[in-house]
């Protein structure tokens, strides 16, 4: 499994990507308006693809996250029972 480092970088280079993507497809579009650039941007085949590639990465990142808390905090359970343990012994 990927550390969080390799899912936080996919997550922030894909966002970033959607920009200069967005850019790209305006840029094909340069005799309308920029808003019907924009607009033929969010519309445009690839920009959906990527769209649902973000919300996969994003997904992944955010699964990651919550099983690293959830071992996390069991680490913390199990620091608290036997420190509970040792105040009971003395």
């Amino acid at each position: 499994m990927p550390c969080k480092t390799v899912y936080s970088a996919t997550l922030v280079y894909m966002e970033e990507f959607r920009k200069s993507l967005k850019a790209q497809i305006m840029k094909e579009h340069a005799e309308m308006s920029v808003s019907a650039q924009e607009r033929e941007a969010y519309a445009d085949s690839r920009m959906l693809k990527h769209l649902d590639a973000l919300r996969h990465a994003t997904h992944q990142y955010e699964k990651h996250r919550f099983t690293r808390e959830a071992q996390l905090a069991k680490i913390e359970a199990w620091r608290t029972y036997h420190a509970n343990l040792r105040s009971i012994k003395l």
